[in-house]
Formats: C-alpha cells, structure tokens, sequence
C-alpha cells in the first residue's frame, strides 16, 4: 500500500507481482508491503515517478519472519519498538559496491551507526566487495524516524535515500552510485576512409538510461560507469546492423567500433538468426592501431553452450581469406553463425607470443566485436594477495616455485604480476613474506595470460593457528559455485593421497577456527586438509548430492599452506569417467559414459585433455547411455587428475546443463582379461567363458580390463580382442 495512504493498495498475484496505481506524478511516497503478523512489514525508501514504471524482478522486496527481528542466533537482535534498514549499495549497471562508507542521518535522532552485515562484525568497516557484496545495515532506528542516507567512496557520486522508519518494521530500497570510470566511442564504417557516423546510439544492454548519441565526429561517451566489471554495449544506426562490446576498465577507456551492414553479413555467410564476432589479434606494447595487429595467430574459440563455431581469417577487403590457418598482417579474424545468448571465450596461440582470452556473446543478426591482446615471451598472470582478515598486503614475494627468478612483488594493493611463465607447462605459485607461512597455489599449467587469476590469504603460521605438526604441511580453500563463484555449504571434502596416506579433512568456521564436530563446509564453503607430509601430492574434491567437482591437485610442503578453489556444477546425469591402457604400451584411451536410461538427452559435446576441438558423444541403445568410443586418446600416460567438460542438452531444451566428470586414477589395460600383460586368444577365450558363467575354477578376470566402461567382461571384449588380434581395430 501507499505509505500513510492505506486507501491506496494492491494484492500480489501468485508470482508475487503487484501493480499500484494513482500515485501522484513528480511528487514522493514510499511503500508499505505487509501479509501477516508472521511476516514483519517491509517499508521502502522515497520513490519519485513522473510516468509509470515497471521495475524488473530482480529488484524485488523481500518479507521477513517477524522473528528475525529479535535475539538469537541468525537474527538481528533489534531492539522492541524499533525497526531497522536493511539495503545494498549498486553502481548504475545493478552490480554490488565493496568499499563505501555509508552514513545515516535522522530527524529525532541526529546520526545512526552502519554495519555491514547482520552481526555489526566491528572489524568491516565498509561495504563487502563479496560474500555479502554492498549490504549494509542500520539496527534500532526510532520509530516514525525519516532517515536519509547515502554512501561515499574514492572516485564515485552516490544518490540519497529517505526512509520512513517504523517499529517492527524492516526498510529496504539500494543506494546508487555511479562509477569513475566512462567508456568512449568512436564509431566509423568499416573500409579504407573509416567514415565517422554521426546520430548512432550507444548504450549499455539493458540499462537504456545509460546511453549517448555520436556527433559529427562519431563520438560518444558512456559515463559513470563502475571499474572492472564486464558491460555489455551495444551501437545501433539505421541502415546498419546492430554492432555489440563486452567494455571493462579501470579508468576512461577508447574504443573504435566499425559498423557493418547486412551486405557484409550475407558476404561471410552468416545465416539469419545468428551472429558473428569480429576481431584482431593484437601486440600489447604496441598502441598504434596502424602497426599493432599480429599476423600468424590461430584463434580458437569456446561455447558455452558446447556448439562448435568456425572461425575464418580476413583479407584487408574485409572478404574472408579463403584457406587462410592463421592471422594475415591485419590480424583480423571472425566467428561465424554464433548463437544468440552464447558467451564464447576466444583463444589465440602462436609460437613465441602469450596471450588473453577474451569472452564475447553473440546477438541474433548483430556483430560482437572484441579484440585479443597479447605479448611477446611468457605469459602474464596478475593475483592478488590478502591477510585473513581481506586487507591487501604489500611488499610479498609471489614466484614460480620451480624457477624462483619468475616473481613479483606485491603494490599498496596487494596485486602482483609475473611476467614471462611458461606455457602448457605444469607449475606452482609461491607466496612469501615474512611473518607468514609460505602459500603455494594448486597444480597449475598456463595457457595464456590472465589478468585477475584470483586471491591468496597469508596466515601468521599454519602451526599456530590450525595445530598443523611441525614438518607438515596443510591445504585450505573454498568449495564453490563455478558458475558464480559463491560458497556452498553442505559439501565433504575429500582427499586421495598419492603416497597412499590417509589424512583428516576439517572444516573451518568464520574467524578461521576449526569447526569442532562438522563434517561438511558451512555456508562459507571453508575446508582444511592437516598434518600433510611434505613433497606427497593430494588430489582433493567434494562430493554434495546433485553436484559434480572439478578436483585439485597440490605438493604439501613442510609448515606451509596449499590454496585453491575447489569449483563444483549442478548435475542431472550420472556415469564414470576412466583412463585405460590400450594395445600397445604406450597407448592410453580416456572412456566416458553418461547413463541416460530414458533417453532425455539430446546431444552431448565434450572437451577437455586429449580434444582438439569438441567431440560429441554418441548414444547406446542397448547400454542405454552415451559413450566415445576410442575418441579421446594418448600417446603417452597424461598427468593426472584429467578433468572433462560435459556440455548436455536435453531434448527440446535449448539451455544446455553442464557438468564435470574426472579421471583420477588409470586402470589395467584394454582386453588384457588374465592380467599376465598380453592380449591374446586366452583373453577371448576367458570373456566368452564370463559371459555364458562357465569360467574354469580358479581363473582369474580382472574387471578393469573391460573395453566399454561397463565393469563387466563378456562378449564386447571378446569381440574386441578378435578384432584387434586380426588387424581390423
């Protein structure tokens, strides 16, 4: 209802939608959502419209149990006869800010304190800037209190928010800021001239308000934008075809953006409903567009959703280099026929030369532009280093452990970049300063460079503040979400120790306590492995029902700490994943099979150690699941865990699943029945035996041997060894 206007209401349909009419235009009120007595009534900030408004569901209220306004553990202990506001702080593009102070001011009382998260933990200070990003609270506030508040923060302009406070009552509505940050345009067409195109409308997708117009000189400026996050932006002219960016930045950014017409299209052959990406290659330490293209680069991409897209190279005309394997002199390459919605990562290699992946989405009939930067020598990899209370550390020694000549040093903002490291080349960071117990990340091999690879924490000593055994090592990090990097709860560690030890996993609470009793993550996702011996190697993953976990790989040392995320996706489907030797001895074959008994699936694409490109897999009937047959092999034994992504889609079902599957451990060799190390008659002789039950009493089948991932021996691998003995696999 309208607040102080109870006259004025509306009810919420079953999908929690409501619409309020005769509000006054140009002039404030506020909103009062209230169910029951159960529900504690929510009160929104001042609001001002002069035109009606839908506002998208994201932005939704939220009611509460009256209870969590009183004492006890998980609620926010208010005070009887008071209420509280409850709110985030955004930038203009609905992302959280970390970093802002905010400042409450009322009427009957003069000023109120601001925590930053529901306990009033003394030690934040400012918004989060994860794990509860921009949330801010403001407990106790008087009853028919008006609050204004607001936020500052280095560089950003904030809006002010009046609440109407009310005992009982929970207040919500986000402050806004804008960030320092603005993105500049020039947009041309494409050709020799590079015309300037005036009356273009640049914008960022989704937020039409953040928007400007080119002039004469084909200019345009996004302004107050928030600093390294990804925006999506989109340029429109009549008689052109709608041209799209993915902009981040730290400061004011530059971009030239061509525009194409429907001509260019139809020339590379872009179906209708689809998209294309255009892009150059680029050297990073050259900024003349004139000179700075790389020629000799074999770009790559990856979908999202497991399509395989075919990428060409172009001549200086624009016209696609027929037969071309690489970059020309212009560096100019496309994507073809992406599909709308699709975010495809773009890869490129050449001998000599790192570089970033860069990700793109695709628009029906638009063209994605985005460029791939790179250098010359290793690759660049940029972290970030923290205490463990998250306050960035200077002056830390981050190094490659098997080369220490590869470091850095940290700046006033914790960050360190490494330059020249190895690619494709299995590797470990060191973090050291002291004071400190050395850090060392997971088992690491590089491909090409990355800007943010992510966040080491020190500790004063693992020995002190976990009880680690003086000599041993132990290995913490995070179980989360890959798809938003949040915690999970409810996950169980687990740990395969190649020198077949066994090791205790504990869970930690909040102020990095083990947590006494727990045998799975809190929803801080936190887990610590201890007391592991120095030089063993540990392969460690988590096991929650409906998930599936890519596993790490760590080399303990002694009184120090491995770190890394363990990431994990939701699954549908379950099946087994196995390394098995082929026919000759230096012939390994890795074997998945998803089990799919109703045949809900549609396709199945894979990639991962062994693909070049994305292989399908192909469906069994009889099995009643999907296989690939002899698709994914090796010359020789691959380094273990080997980790595959599995893109689904069911039938009808145009948003794919996706899902891990790993191989951590290689079995006996294909055929191989007896296990004496030779396929032979003998072995066929034994599976037709298992096969009808009439093995000879005493023989020995070894069930690892098996050719179709079923864990059983029987006329398959009789066929099988027939076959490969006569020269016919």
């Amino acid at each position: 209802e309208q607040g102080g206007l109870p006259t004025n209401f509306a009810t919420t349909d079953a999908t929690g939608l409501y619409t309020l009419g005769n509000l006054k235009a140009g002039l404030p009120f506020y909103l009062k959502i209230s169910k029951d007595d159960s529900y504690a009534p929510c009160y929104s900030a001042e609001m001002t419209y002069t035109a009606n408004r839908v506002d998208p569901r994201d932005r939704a209220f939220t009611l509460f149990p009256s209870s969590r306004l009183g004492s006890g553990t998980g609620n926010w202990n208010v005070d009887a006869g008071k209420g509280i506001i409850r709110a985030y702080v955004r930038d203009r593009i609905d992302g959280y800010v970390g970093g802002a102070v905010v400042t409450a001011t009322g009427v009957l009382q003069a000023t109120y304190p601001v925590c930053y998260d529901d306990n009033c933990t003394p030690s934040l200070t400012v918004t989060k800037d994860k794990d509860g990003a921009g949330r801010y609270v403001i407990k106790n506030v008087l009853n028919g209190d008006t609050v204004t508040v607001t936020a500052t923060k280095a560089g950003w302009t904030f809006n002010t928010r009046v609440y109407h406070t009310v005992a009982g009552g929970v207040s919500q509505g986000r402050l806004t800021g804008q960030g320092p940050v603005s993105l500049a345009l020039t947009v041309n067409t494409r050709g020799p001239d590079w015309t300037s195109i005036q009356g273009a409308l640049a914008q960022v997708v989704g937020f039409p308000a953040v928007s400007a117009v080119t002039g004469a000189d084909g200019r345009a400026t996004l302004t107050g934008l928030p600093p390294n996050t990804s925006i999506p932006f989109a340029i429109s002219k009549e008689g052109y075809v709608n041209g799209y960016g993915l902009f981040s930045a730290t400061g004011v950014s530059t971009w030239s953006v061509p525009l194409y017409t429907q001509a260019d299209l139809n020339t590379w052959g872009v179906r209708e409903g689809a998209g294309v990406i255009y892009g150059r290659a680029i050297n990073n330490a050259d900024s003349n567009n004139s000179t700075n293209a790389v020629g000799g680069v074999q770009v790559t991409c990856a979908s999202d959703q497991g399509k395989a897209y075919e990428v060409v190279y172009l001549n200086d005309d624009y016209t696609v280099a027929t037969g071309a394997a690489a970059t020309l002199s212009n560096g100019r390459y496309l994507v073809l026929n992406v599909a709308p919605g699709d975010e495809v990562t773009v890869s490129a290699r050449k001998e000599g030369w790192s570089f970033w992946s860069k990700t793109t989405i695709g628009y029906a009939g638009g063209v994605s532009h985005d460029y791939i930067y790179g250098n010359a020598g290793g690759a660049s990899i940029s972290m970030y280093v923290k205490d463990k209370n998250s306050a960035p550390i200077a002056g830390v020694t981050v190094r490659m452990a098997e080369n220490p000549s590869l470091f850095a040093t940290s700046d006033g903002n914790g960050k360190a970049t490494l330059t020249n490291l190895p690619l494709d080349t299995p590797l470990t960071f060191e973090v050291m300063k002291t004071g400190y117990a050395n850090t060392y990340s997971r088992h690491v091999t590089l491909t090409g460079n990355n800007s943010d690879w992510g966040t080491y924490y020190l500790f004063p000593g693992v020995n002190a503040v976990w009880g680690i055994l003086e000599g041993k090592g132990a290995v913490t990090g995070w179980v989360k979400k890959e798809v938003d990097g949040s915690t999970l709860a409810g996950a169980q560690v687990t740990c395969v120790s190649v020198r077949g030890r066994k090791y205790a996993v504990a869970y930690l609470n909040n102020d990095l306590s083990i947590a006494a009793g727990a045998v799975a993550t809190s929803s801080n996702g936190r887990f610590l492995i201890l007391n592991v011996e120095p030089g063993d190697t540990v392969v460690a993953t988590a096991q929650l029902t409906g998930w599936t976990f890519q596993p790490r790989a760590y080399t303990a040392r002694a009184n120090a700490v491995n770190q890394s995320n363990i990431n994990g996706r939701q699954y549908k489907y379950q099946g087994t994943a196995r390394l098995l030797h082929g026919m000759a001895p230096t012939n390994y074959l890795a074997y998945l099979r998803v089990d799919d008994p109703q045949a809900a699936i549609g396709s199945i694409t894979v990639t991962g150690p062994g693909i070049a490109s994305p292989i399908s897999l192909t469906y069994d009937s009889q099995k009643q699941s999907w296989q690939n047959e002899g698709a994914i092999g090796f010359g020789a034994a691959p380094s273990l865990p080997l980790t595959y992504n599995l893109v689904i889609t069911e039938q009808g079902v145009v948003t794919p699943l996706k899902q891990y599957f790993y191989v951590s451990g290689a079995t006996g060799v294909r055929g191989d029945i007896n296990g004496d190390g030779v396929v032979n008659l003998t072995d066929a002789l034994l599976s037709l035996q298992a096969a009808m039950g009439n093995l000879p009493a005493g023989a020995t089948v070894y069930t690892d041997a098996d050719v179709d991932g079923d864990g059983r021996i029987g006329i398959p691998e009789a066929l099988y060894i027939l076959q490969s003995l006569s020269g016919l696999r």
